[in-house]
């Protein structure tokens, strides 16, 4: 079939047509057509809106707290409560709080706010505000939802006990820290030291960590649910098989938090994220003991300089050992059980002899 000079065009067109289909997006949807964009931008803008009322309520709670303490002896606490709280609760919290303090103590006297608010939602917080060039006073703040007054939710509090002041009863008992620790702290550290150093949390014992399949299906409990906490169980895993480095990445403990209150110095964690991990300072100051310890939190130039200089070891491979105490040791690709094989090749077995037998049936009935 010859070529003309129409069936040339026409070809051209055809392949034309074809390449701006290839080539050229397609045209962009109207979301506000349907609404959807509407309803991305108001969940957005609600979302925005509450997270900076979280940082305005927690800001002036800091600033109060602050003028409530100024004056107040060392080993002593000033305690504000907001909210709907009962005698009894009032009275075993600073009981609590008495009980961090008990012990000796080279800073300034924290300040410890209780609140209630709706604008925090259903997940209890706890929010540290660090003492600066401004303030000398460390402020922990421990904020419920308005629906935390159900009589259900309150034995939460003997859980969370131990983290009320966090990272401020190592300011209280150790007075300032120096630059290495006092950078760490502010990058994410803290969420490494929410358990006191005076009143520890009561033992906990790991589940066996899982192997075969079930390891490449298990979501870590540590701290799963919260979005800028999912690299430290990631780090922690590779640490536990040996990789030192990790190991080094998982103490220096740097991760994104609140921005709006990263920028006022208010570390933020969710109350449940008081788990192993979060005594690791605790636990370095049990291993060392006070008086090494306190050179290390005044320490200069880096965390993991003063870490070396102030215990004569590495800080990557402390952490390693600490991690394996804690953890178990890991490893370094998914191992097959073979009880957990044996199981689950009985298990398709199983299936497989039940779908002959049906088929079975079904051509004796036909």
């Amino acid at each position: 079939m010859a070529l003309t000079p129409g069936r040339a065009v026409a070809v051209a067109l055809v392949v034309c047509a074809g390449a701006a289909v290839l080539l050229l997006p397609p045209r962009p949807r109207r979301l506000e057509r349907s609404g959807q964009y509407l309803r991305v931008a108001r969940d957005q803008a609600a979302r925005e809106l509450w997270i900076t009322r979280r940082a305005v309520a927690v800001r002036v709670l800091r600033d109060s707290a602050r003028v409530l303490a100024s004056g107040r002896a060392p080993g002593t606490a000033a305690t504000l409560f907001v909210g709907s709280w009962t005698p009894d609760e009032v009275t075993w919290l600073e009981q609590r709080i008495a009980d961090i303090l008990d012990g000796p103590g080279e800073g300034g006297a924290p300040a410890v706010v209780f609140t209630r608010d709706t604008v925090f939602g259903g997940f209890p917080g706890l929010h540290f505000a660090f003492p600066d060039s401004a303030a000398a006073t460390c402020v922990a703040v421990y904020a419920e939802g308005a629906r935390a007054t159900s009589p259900w939710y309150r034995p939460r509090h003997r859980r969370i006990a131990p983290g009320l002041l966090g990272p401020c009863a190592y300011y209280a008992r150790f007075g300032p820290a120096g630059p290495a620790l006092e950078e760490w702290l502010q990058a994410g550290g803290a969420a490494l030291a929410l358990t006191s150093p005076t009143f520890a949390a009561p033992a906990w014992h790991a589940p066996p960590r899982p192997t075969g399949l079930a390891r490449l299906l298990h979501v870590e409990r540590r701290w799963a649910g919260v979005e800028p906490r999912l690299a430290f169980p990631l780090t922690l895993d590779a640490c536990l098989t040996g990789r030192l480095e990790r190991c080094g990445e998982f103490a220096r403990g740097r991760r994104a938090g609140n921005r709006l209150l990263s920028r006022l110095g208010i570390h933020e964690e969710y109350a449940g994220s008081l788990e192993p991990d979060a005594s690791f300072l605790n636990d370095v100051l049990v291993a060392f003991g006070p008086e090494r310890f306190a050179r290390f939190w005044r320490g200069a130039g880096g965390m993991p300089e003063a870490f070396a200089s102030a215990f004569g070891m590495p800080l990557n491979e402390w952490t390693y050992r600490w991690a394996t105490e804690r953890f178990g040791p890991g490893h370094e690709a998914p191992a097959v059980n073979l009880g957990s094989l044996g199981i689950s090749l009985g298990a398709v077995a199983g299936f497989l002899a039940v779908a002959l037998l049906v088929a079975g049936r079904r051509r004796v009935g036909t």
